[in-house]
C-alpha cells in the first residue's frame, strides 16, 4: 500500500522535507494547493530512521512523534519508507506464520 507521506528532495536527491496528508489539508484550508509551490506545503522538520535502526526503535520513533510513517535516510538521501501499516502487517504475517508451524 502508499505511504502516508511524500518524501521531498532536492537537485541532488538530498531530503529536504516531507509530505503529508496534513500538509495537503492544511495547504487546501489555506486555497486551492494547485499553485502552492512544494516548498510551501511541504514540512521541512522530518523524523527519519537510519538504515542500521532495529524496528523496534523505529515503532517507538512512530509512536513517540505520533506520526504513522517516516523515510528511511542515509546521509541526506533517502533510501525508502517505513510506516506503523507496514510494520503492523509485516508483524502479523509473522504471528499467524508462527501459529501455523
Amino acid at each position: 500500500s502508499p505511504s502516508p507521506i511524500l518524501a521531498a528532495v532536492n537537485e541532488h536527491a538530498e531530503l529536504v522535507g516531507v509530505v503529508t496528508d496534513w500538509d495537503i489539508t492544511r495547504a487546501t484550508s489555506i486555497g486551492s494547493p494547485d499553485n502552492q509551490p512544494l516548498e510551501e506545503v511541504m514540512s521541512r522538520e522530518v523524523i527519519s530512521a537510519d538504515p542500521q535502526d532495529g524496528i523496534l526503535e523505529v515503532i517507538r520513533n512512530l509512536e513517540y512523534h505520533e506520526i504513522s510513517a517516516m523515510p528511511v535516510v542515509s546521509g541526506k538521501s533517502v533510501l525508502g519508507m517505513v510506516s506503523s501499516d507496514l510494520l503492523a502487517r509485516r508483524s502479523l504475517l509473522r504471528l499467524l506464520q508462527s501459529q501455523i508451524t
